[in-house]
């Protein structure tokens, strides 16, 4: 998020700082359409900017272990118009490690959507690693693990819903996990 930020703000003349992302609602959150919103996010993955983003501190190693154990597969929301430039940066920094990538997108703009907690259910996952809340809630609720990473603007709750457990950076997923 804070790379697509940094590149609205060079392409669009914005100033947002870190804290005015509070979630990935971008369509609110910039002030303009859900098509605009997309198109924004499709040209950022598509930019050289999107090139210089690189895994969190830690996240390498970290999965790495965790595939150690577990089979890993990867359920994101991006568009899957973006399937062949996100399975180059995994199999840049990750190579090897997912045994599979499901993209389920941007509801707001797909005939029939689903849902991460469908797709983890279709897997048979028994956990979900996620920043945003509100896929971890149902998935909780359908008795897979719900861990809520990272302490981001768009994370951020007073309470967390029952079954879900924030784990701030990979080292405390690890922990987690006992890995």
């Amino acid at each position: 998020m804070d790379a697509f930020r940094v590149h609205h703000n060079k392409i669009y003349g914005t100033h947002y700082s870190q804290d005015d992302i509070v979630s990935y609602d971008l369509a609110k959150e910039l002030g303009i359409s859900v098509q605009g919103a997309v198109d924004r996010v499709y040209n950022f993955h598509q930019s050289d900017d999107n090139k210089l983003v690189s895994p969190l501190s830690a996240a390498r190693a970290a999965i790495k272990k965790l595939g150690e154990v577990y089979d890993l597969e990867i359920v994101s929301s991006r568009l899957p118009q973006l399937s062949s430039i996100t399975a180059s940066q995994l199999d840049k920094y990750f190579p090897g490690c997912f045994g599979g990538v499901t993209f389920i997108g941007y509801a707001a703009v797909l005939e029939n959507p689903r849902t991460k907690v469908e797709v983890c259910l279709e897997i048979k996952a028994f956990a979900l690693i996620d920043d945003q809340l509100h896929h971890l809630e149902p998935a909780a609720k359908q008795g897979i693990k719900a861990i809520l990473f990272g302490n981001y603007s768009w994370n951020k709750t007073d309470k967390l819903p029952p079954g879900v457990t924030r784990c701030r950076d990979w080292p405390a997923v690890l922990k987690y996990f006992n890995v």
